[in-house]
C-alpha cells in the first residue's frame, strides 16, 4: 500500500505504478483563524471529503490541486483529467465571519468541521473547532460566558469524531479541550496556579484533541493551549484539534492542529488570537504491476 500526503503545489503527477481500483483521494480543509474583540470568535474546523476507485485518474497525467492554506476560504480539491472537482474538504470560516458557516464538502464521504465557539466580550474568546477527518465530524470550540474576574473562554473542539471543546466555568481549571474518539487527549484549562491552558495530546490512529482554555483573572491573562495534530495516517498526518480560547487584554487565543484545526480567540486588540492550520491530501493505493505480455505458443506434433 502507498500512502501520498500533498501539502503544497498546484498539481500532482500520477504515478507510473497507479491503480485506480480501490484507490482512496482524502481531503482536508483549512482551518479558520480565531479573532479578537469584538469579533473573537473561534476558527471553524476544516472539511472532509473521500472517493474511492476514482474515475478519469490515469498514469502520467498531471492533475490540478489545491491545498487551502489557514485561515484563507481557498477549499483543498483535487481535479480529475475531465478538470473537474472529484473530492473536496471545505474551508473553515475564520472569527471575522462567525466562526460559522455551510460548508461544500465533495466526495462518496463528506464529514463537516466543527465551528468555533461564542466569544463574551474582551473577558473570553471562543474555542476553535476540530476539523473533519476519516472518523467522523469535527466537534465544535467551548462557548465564553462572563463571570466577573474569573476564567470565561471556551475549550478547543477535538477533530474527526471527537467531543467537543467545554464552555467556560467559572472555576479553577478553567475549560478544557475536547477528547479525540478514543475518550482522552484532551487539554486541560488553566488553573489559578498554572494560569495557561495545555496543548492537546496527540491519539496515535485518531483525530486531534482540542487545546484548553487559558485561566483568567482581571488581574492576569494567559494563554490558551494549542489543538493537537491527527495521527489518522501516521504520526504526522490526520485531522487537527482546535485550538483553545483566552480572554483579558493579552490573553493569546491558541493554534489549530495540524490539519484543518480552527484557531481560538483571544481578548482584546493586546492579545493575539489562534491561526487555522492548512489542509492535506491523501491519496492511497494499491501499486498495479507492470504490463503482462501474454504470449502464444505453437506446438506441432509431427
Amino acid at each position: 500500500m502507498t500512502t501520498i500526503f500533498l501539502t503544497s503545489g498546484s498539481t500532482w503527477t500520477v504515478p507510473s505504478d497507479w491503480n485506480a481500483s480501490g484507490a482512496t483521494i482524502e481531503c482536508i480543509g483549512p482551518g479558520g483563524n480565531g479573532g479578537k474583540d469584538p469579533n473573537n470568535y473561534g476558527g471553524q474546523g476544516g472539511g472532509y471529503g473521500k472517493v474511492t476507485s476514482p474515475s478519469n485518474i490515469n498514469v502520467g497525467d498531471t492533475l490540478s490541486i489545491q491545498i487551502g492554506a489557514g485561515g484563507s476560504t481557498n477549499p483543498t480539491w483535487l481535479k480529475n483529467n475531465a478538470s473537474t472537482i472529484i473530492v473536496q474538504g471545505d474551508y473553515g470560516a475564520n472569527a471575522s465571519a462567525g466562526g460559522s458557516r455551510t460548508q461544500t464538502n465533495i466526495g462518496d464521504v463528506t464529514y463537516n468541521g466543527g465551528v468555533g465557539g461564542t466569544p463574551q466580550g474582551f473577558s473570553g474568546g471562543g474555542g476553535g473547532g476540530g476539523a473533519a477527518g476519516p472518523n467522523g465530524n469535527g466537534a465544535r470550540g467551548g462557548n465564553a460566558i462572563h463571570y466577573a474576574g474569573n476564567s470565561s473562554s471556551g475549550g478547543g473542539g477535538a477533530a474527526s469524531g471527537g467531543s467537543p471543546g467545554a464552555d467556560a466555568l467559572n472555576t479553577s481549571p478553567a475549560a478544557s479541550g475536547g477528547d479525540a474518539s478514543n475518550g482522552s487527549g484532551h487539554g486541560a484549562g488553566g488553573t489559578s496556579a498554572s494560569q495557561s491552558g495545555a496543548a492537546g495530546t496527540p491519539q496515535s490512529g485518531y483525530g486531534g484533541p482540542g487545546g484548553g482554555a487559558a485561566y483568567y483573572t482581571t488581574a492576569v491573562a494567559h494563554n490558551a493551549g494549542p489543538g493537537a495534530i491527527g495521527q489518522e495516517w501516521d504520526s504526522t498526518h490526520g485531522a487537527g484539534g482546535g485550538g483553545g480560547g483566552a480572554g483579558g487584554n493579552s490573553g493569546n487565543g491558541a493554534d489549530g492542529g495540524l490539519y484543518g484545526g480552527g484557531g481560538g480567540g483571544c481578548g482584546n486588540s493586546n492579545g493575539i488570537a489562534g491561526s487555522g492550520a492548512q489542509g492535506v491530501i491523501v491519496i492511497t493505493y494499491t501499486p498495479g504491476g507492470a504490463a503482462t505480455v501474454l504470449r502464444s505458443f505453437s506446438c506441432i506434433i509431427g
